[in-house]
Formats: C-alpha cells, structure tokens, sequence
C-alpha cells in the first residue's frame, strides 16, 4: 500500500519469482515496492485461473492471505470486481471442513 514505484515482474511462478525478487533486492529496490510488484503477479496468476473457470461476480476470498489489504487490492484491481471478504478469512476453511463432518 506504500509503493511509490511499479515493479513488474515476468513470471506467476512461485519458483522463478523468488529469483527476481532476489535480484530486485540486489538492485537496491524498495521492500514496498518489490513487494507491490509480487502482489500485483499474484493477483494476475488469480485472474487467469478465474477466467479459466469462469468470473462469476461475486468474488468471496478466504484463507489467511485475505488478511493482507495489498493483495485484496491487487486481485480486485486485475478482476474488476469488489471481493466479498468474511470477518476471519483465516479460519473459514476450518470452519467448511467442520461443518462437513456434521454429515
């Protein structure tokens, strides 16, 4: 939420990106900035799954990483949609698979 430069970068691969993360920092880049540019690669890989399942508005996103205010902007800037975003994104998982052993 801080960057004030964008960094791109060239692949969605958790793998790769670590690389170029590695040789931003060695460029001497802002950690906010490197850390925009990762979101923003995240973001793009979510877009490209969804479109290949199908965008269905409304989006809900879950899980830990809902907590993280950078990626929930990043992924509704690439879907151009709101995201619905539970009160404790961290646990609702847990709370699914619960509510499945009641069966």
């Amino acid at each position: 939420m801080k960057s004030k430069k964008r960094l791109d970068f060239t692949t969605n691969c958790a793998v790769f990106i670590e690389s170029e993360v590695i040789s931003r920092i060695a460029e001497g880049e802002k950690r906010e900035d490197i850390v925009a540019g990762v979101q923003r690669s995240l973001a793009s890989k979510v877009q490209v799954l969804a479109e290949r399942v199908g965008l269905v508005p409304e989006f809900a996103f879950f899980g830990g990483t809902a907590n993280n205010r950078g990626l929930v902007s990043s992924i509704e800037e690439k879907l151009k949609a709101k995201l619905v975003i539970p009160d404790r994104p961290q646990i609702m998982a847990a709370f699914g698979a619960a509510l499945m052993t009641e069966k």
